[in-house]
Protein backbone atom coordinates (compact mmCIF):
# COMPACT_ATOMS: atom_id res chain seq x y z
CA UNK A 1 0.00 0.00 0.00
CA UNK A 2 1.24 3.26 -0.63
CA UNK A 3 2.13 5.77 2.00
CA UNK A 4 -0.53 8.65 2.62
CA UNK A 5 -0.26 11.57 4.33
CA UNK A 6 -3.39 12.71 4.74
CA UNK A 7 -4.68 9.58 6.86
CA UNK A 8 -0.97 8.28 8.21
CA UNK A 9 1.09 11.47 8.26
CA UNK A 10 4.65 11.62 9.56
CA UNK A 11 4.53 12.03 13.10
CA UNK A 12 7.36 15.42 14.59
CA UNK A 13 8.72 14.10 17.88
CA UNK A 14 11.47 16.89 17.94
CA UNK A 15 13.00 19.53 15.74
CA UNK A 16 16.22 21.78 15.80
CA UNK A 17 16.73 23.42 12.92
CA UNK A 18 16.75 21.71 10.06
CA UNK A 19 17.15 18.26 11.79
CA UNK A 20 13.90 16.56 12.21
CA UNK A 21 13.16 13.36 14.41
CA UNK A 22 10.55 11.62 12.54
CA UNK A 23 7.73 8.77 13.63
CA UNK A 24 6.02 6.65 11.18
CA UNK A 25 3.70 3.39 11.73
CA UNK A 26 1.51 1.32 9.42
CA UNK A 27 0.06 -2.11 9.67
CA UNK A 28 -0.30 -2.28 5.75
CA UNK A 29 3.88 -2.18 4.87
CA UNK A 30 6.69 -3.93 5.77
CA UNK A 31 10.16 -2.13 6.07
CA UNK A 32 10.97 -3.02 2.68
CA UNK A 33 8.70 -1.38 1.03
CA UNK A 34 8.77 1.87 3.29
CA UNK A 35 12.72 1.87 2.06
CA UNK A 36 11.80 2.10 -1.36
CA UNK A 37 12.94 5.42 -2.69
CA UNK A 38 9.84 8.03 -2.96
CA UNK A 39 8.18 6.27 -0.58
CA UNK A 40 7.37 9.50 1.07
CA UNK A 41 7.56 11.54 -1.95
CA UNK A 42 4.22 13.10 -0.85
CA UNK A 43 6.40 14.68 2.68
CA UNK A 44 9.40 15.35 0.88
CA UNK A 45 8.87 19.06 1.94
CA UNK A 46 9.13 18.45 5.89
CA UNK A 47 12.41 15.84 5.46
CA UNK A 48 15.44 17.45 4.79
CA UNK A 49 18.44 15.14 4.13
CA UNK A 50 20.23 14.06 7.65
CA UNK A 51 16.52 13.39 9.79
CA UNK A 52 16.36 10.30 11.83
CA UNK A 53 13.27 8.57 11.14
CA UNK A 54 11.50 5.62 13.53
CA UNK A 55 9.66 3.33 11.37
CA UNK A 56 6.73 0.53 12.93
CA UNK A 57 6.23 -1.59 9.81
CA UNK A 58 3.95 -4.60 9.36
CA UNK A 59 6.40 -6.86 10.20
CA UNK A 60 9.07 -4.81 12.84
CA UNK A 61 10.95 -1.70 13.65
CA UNK A 62 13.53 0.29 12.49
CA UNK A 63 15.67 3.81 12.50
CA UNK A 64 16.37 5.18 9.13
CA UNK A 65 18.34 8.36 7.99
CA UNK A 66 17.18 10.30 4.79
CA UNK A 67 19.87 9.89 2.59
CA UNK A 68 18.77 12.33 0.19
CA UNK A 69 15.64 14.26 -1.12
CA UNK A 70 16.12 16.12 -4.45
CA UNK A 71 13.43 17.27 -6.87
CA UNK A 72 10.78 16.00 -4.73
CA UNK A 73 11.90 12.50 -4.56
CA UNK A 74 12.99 11.35 -0.91
CA UNK A 75 15.19 8.16 -0.39
CA UNK A 76 15.80 6.14 3.18
CA UNK A 77 19.11 4.45 3.75
CA UNK A 78 18.64 0.78 4.90
CA UNK A 79 17.97 1.11 8.21
CA UNK A 80 18.83 -0.69 11.24
CA UNK A 81 16.48 -3.09 12.68
CA UNK A 82 15.53 -2.42 16.15
CA UNK A 83 14.35 -5.30 18.49
CA UNK A 84 14.54 -8.03 16.40
CA UNK A 85 14.48 -10.76 18.35
CA UNK A 86 13.35 -12.27 21.47
CA UNK A 87 14.24 -15.64 22.44
CA UNK A 88 12.79 -16.20 25.77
Amino acid sequence: MAYNNETNPLGVLAQNGQFKFLQYATADDTLATINTAGYFNLSAAMMPIGSLLFIQGSDGFGLFVVKSNAAGVVDIDDGTVVGATDTD
